[in-house]
């Protein structure tokens, strides 16, 4: 994942937001043909649901010949009642790799090079001098090594070492090893740090998780069988809940998934416009 990224990152310009949508982009046109018969799939499902639970009603006292029915409609209609959930199922090995590629000490090494572009909108992986606030303590971070000075920038801008980027924990120790441990610089310092954006952390500014909530709504709204989702609830609830989940997530992981249920959204607007009515 990390060299797919880094490739995407030489195509897009140097920037791993790009590299990061790019990425995004070409997993779900790769998996297209799931997505088109996924939603064949889900389409077919909610065309013979009238038949399937006319079965219910009639049968439901006899549990085995209902089953038994079901199939044989599902069988002769051609639908495979699980066949919608093959390119989610599909995806989740990719977010897994991305979740994981966007925490490795590998991609913090690189987001902490200064000559290296982490920026996306208002994630900019970078901080001012202004943000410390004390100029002898800017001195003493960039004398050892904490703040990495950005020397494209007009503005004085630095980046956190490797080691200050990865966590907190990594923050600390590199304090105590350049001798700093006053209570009141070190308040002063991790304010700092934890006012800085970067795409291997949570978005501080919770946009991504607005645009999550937005866009998973959105895309559940344009899959077949959105009607009876609203009907039960989940139209409304999944897009809070996944917006729940994905607080803590890398907002490079957040990007990732706001531009996925974006393309979702596309390719299942063009699938419902332009497949023909009688794959349906």
């Amino acid at each position: 994942m990390i060299q797919a990224l880094n490739f995407f990152y030489g195509i897009s310009g140097g920037n791993y937001g790009y590299a990061i949508i790019f990425l995004t982009i070409a997993i779900n046109m790769a998996l297209y043909p799931l997505t088109l018969s996924s939603i064949v799939q889900m389409s077919a499902l909610q065309r013979v649901q009238p038949k399937v639970k006319d079965l219910q009603t009639r049968l439901k006292d006899d549990p085995q010949k209902m089953q038994k029915e079901i199939m044989e409609i599902y069988k002769k209609e051609k639908v495979n009642p699980m066949g919608g959930c093959l390119p989610m199922l599909v995806k989740i090995p990719f977010f897994i790799a991305l979740f994981f590629a966007l925490q490795s000490q590998e991609f913090i090494n690189e987001i902490s090079n200064p000559a290296k572009n982490a920026s996306f909108l208002w994630i900019t992986g970078r901080i001012s001098e202004k943000q410390v606030a004390n100029k002898e303590i800017l001195a003493r971070l960039e004398k050892a090594g904490i703040l990495l000075p950005d020397k494209s920038k007009v503005q004085k801008m630095f980046v956190w070492s490797p080691k200050s980027n990865k966590n907190e924990k990594g923050l600390e120790d590199e304090l105590a090893a350049a001798g700093i441990k006053e209570k009141t610089d070190i308040d002063i310092i991790k304010k700092a740090w934890q006012g800085t954006s970067s795409l291997a952390r949570p978005d501080p500014y919770l946009i991504f998780i607005i645009l999550i909530a937005l866009t998973t709504y959105f895309s559940q709204k344009t899959m077949p069988g959105s009607a009876s989702q609203q009907a039960g609830g989940m139209l409304y609830f999944m897009p809070i809940f996944i917006a729940a989940i994905s607080i803590s997530f890398p907002s490079g992981v957040q990007l990732y998934w706001v531009i996925s249920n974006l393309v979702a959204i596309g390719q299942q607007v063009f699938i419902a416009r332009n497949v023909s009515r009688e794959t349906f």
